[in-house]
């Protein structure tokens, strides 16, 4: 790999679209607090040398299957992208690429710092990503297919979900695509009942949408890797998880003892529409709210 204090490090954004000759389809810049950035990026043919870039690039493909090739240095690698992989550009790395058809994809780009840090945080050495062609990781595709319909659906309620889905990404990446996996730790960590307390009433009493999973970490003096770890280990549950559930119970509480319409619960609970509230309530409970509620009265 390039030396970075040796090369001009161009502008991710920027030389991927003068690459791709086009604009993404979706720009999700969200101001998640590990700054990993999403596009839905459809195009052409390739046919382009791609510069070295400040981000790290990981890229999940969709659709029809496509042959490509990538030639870094003196090493050619052809393959198939289909459904289910993923193809990785390193930080400050440099290939030609070729690929003839159309392609759907979706575009990650994660900043060196964020990715050392996570490194850190789950006390594995500093590394870098490996370089993946076409590789077939459909764990780490389907993450990234749950943070972009995350991202698009923009609920407040869903924040503390696209945060800990992009930690998952992460911790994914380093786990499988770096050279220090094996280093990873996996300890069972669980949170005291102190700490497990007031992690739930800062859960329970912030505005929704406002908490994030860092902050919760740091006003433990943990890191998020741990916390998610330990507060799932103690919960049975992720933050979001256990978020989402103690939304619902409220929302129980005013269908079945006010008069409030369904519309305004599902502001309340953190929805940007009725129908999203009513998905997702229909998930939990198998009914919509409406007859959730007629049912509720019913019982009485």
């Amino acid at each position: 790999m390039m030396n970075n204090h040796e090369v001009i490090l161009k502008d991710t954004v920027k030389e991927m679209t003068r690459v791709l000759k086009n604009q993404p389809e979706l720009s999700i810049t969200s101001s998640n607090p590990l700054s990993v950035n999403c596009y839905r990026w459809p195009h052409g043919p390739l046919h382009e040398t791609i510069a070295p870039m400040d981000q790290h690039v990981i890229i999940a493909h969709f659709g029809n299957m496509q042959t490509v090739e990538r030639r870094t240095g003196h090493q050619v690698v052809r393959d198939t992208i289909r459904e289910g992989t993923i193809t990785t550009i390193p930080r400050g790395s440099s290939s030609r690429w070729d690929m003839s058809g159309t392609v759907d994809v979706i575009h990650f780009y994660i900043p060196n710092q964020t990715f050392n840090d996570l490194l850190l945080q789950v006390d594995a050495p500093l590394t870098e990503l490996l370089f993946r062609t076409a590789y077939f990781d459909d764990t780490t595709a389907k993450i990234i297919s749950a943070i972009h319909d995350t991202l698009s659906d923009n609920n407040r309620i869903t924040h503390l979900l696209c945060e800990h889905l992009m930690l998952a990404l992460v911790l994914q990446l380093i786990q499988n695509h770096s050279p220090v996996k094996a280093h990873v730790q996996q300890a069972n960590y669980f949170l005291s009942p102190r700490v497990l307390k007031n992690s739930l009433e800062i859960l329970d009493s912030s505005p929704i949408g406002e908490v994030t999973i860092q902050a919760l970490a740091a006003e433990q003096g943990m890191s998020s890797a741990h916390f998610c770890r330990a507060f799932k280990n103690s919960t049975g549950l992720t933050p979001y998880g256990w978020l989402k559930q103690r939304v619902m119970e409220r929302a129980f509480l005013q269908l079945q003892s006010t008069n409030k319409q369904v519309s305004e619960i599902a502001l309340e609970s953190g929805y940007n529409s009725q129908n999203a509230f009513t998905s997702a309530f229909r998930k939990m409970t198998g009914l919509t709210p409406s007859q959730w509620r007629k049912k509720s009265h019913a019982a009485k």
